[in-house]
């Protein structure tokens, strides 16, 4: 399946991300579609756990805060010249700063966290990816963000790793020893489309992650510029919406492995997304910024 991607169309659509200070932030639009995402997956884990629907959405925005007003405030802090690809909210809710966090940190080696937390983390995030059938699936990438509320302050960070040949994966020393902490998991791999899952790590919680992905064939995007193709550009998912409603997301620092490149035609092979889906995707040309 082929699509093609005009971006001066598109430009509203595929809103910009700060990558660092000098960088424009993300608009007003892009951060509330970020809250409101996290809302509905929170509002759905509370809903497995017992809650009503009307109980599970209000706990779940008296967690996170109003998509609008937190816009508004980050806004207001990146004019300020506090510009990151998720801007450390005001104080008022610190759970907020988890899904804008202004110091998202990338590394496969990250320094002791321990030592910026003030307390042990030696949890282990683990699971097993395979398809729908239940075959393992080795060599998928799996992208973990890790949210943690030490202290009462807060602590965001993004890991990657691939599974073995039974399909497991492991993370070790990546969650706290006690307090409150939250995971986004998602997966894709050859063949194989996108698909997440976001969970709080209370007494309750479960481990390993069991993420069964959908086989797919890939959809190949065409970037183009009012009718040229744009060669050697990046494309990054943001969010993946099945054709039976459900959506599939991955943080932006976390989803460097599922970066691609288009060629000379100005083509990438997107294979974690599936013929039919709808699909929220990032582009950033060569030499400019993430569209």
């Amino acid at each position: 399946m082929n699509v093609s991607l005009a971006i001066s169309d598109a430009a509203s659509a595929l809103k910009r991300y700060a990558r660092g200070p000098s960088a424009p932030s993300a608009s007003d639009a892009e951060i509330e579609e970020e809250i409101a995402f996290h809302i509905a997956e929170r509002s759905r884990e509370l809903q497995a756990a017992g809650h009503s629907e009307e109980e599970a959405d209000r706990l779940a925005r008296d967690r996170f805060g109003d998509p609008r007003r937190v816009a508004a405030d980050c806004r207001r802090a990146a004019d300020g010249g506090v510009s990151r690809l998720h801007v450390a909210h005001a104080a008022s809710t610190a759970a907020l700063v988890a899904l804008l966090a202004g110091a998202l940190f990338w590394d496969r080696s990250p320094p002791p966290v321990a030592a910026v937390a003030g307390r042990g983390w030696t949890g282990d995030v683990t699971g097993r990816v395979s398809d729908e059938a239940g075959t393992p699936l080795p060599g998928a990438d799996v992208m973990v963000v890790v949210k943690a509320w030490p202290g009462g302050s807060f602590y965001q960070r993004a890991y990657a790793c691939r599974t073995d040949g039974e399909g497991r994966f492991a993370l070790p020393d990546v969650l706290p020893d006690a307090g409150e902490s939250e995971i986004a998991v998602s997966a894709a791999a050859a063949e194989a489309a996108l698909v997440s899952t976001y969970r709080s790590m209370d007494e309750d919680a479960s481990l390993p992650i069991a993420l069964r992905l959908p086989r797919t064939s890939g959809v190949s995007l065409t970037v183009e510029d009012a009718g040229r193709p744009i060669t050697f550009a990046e494309v990054r998912p943001s969010r993946r919406y099945d054709a039976a409603g459900g959506e599939h997301g991955v943080y932006f620092d976390a989803a460097a492995p599922l970066v691609r490149l288009t060629d000379s035609r100005g083509v990438a092979d997107l294979s974690y997304l599936r013929p039919g889906d709808r699909a929220s995707l990032l582009v950033r040309p060569r030499g400019e910024d993430w569209r």
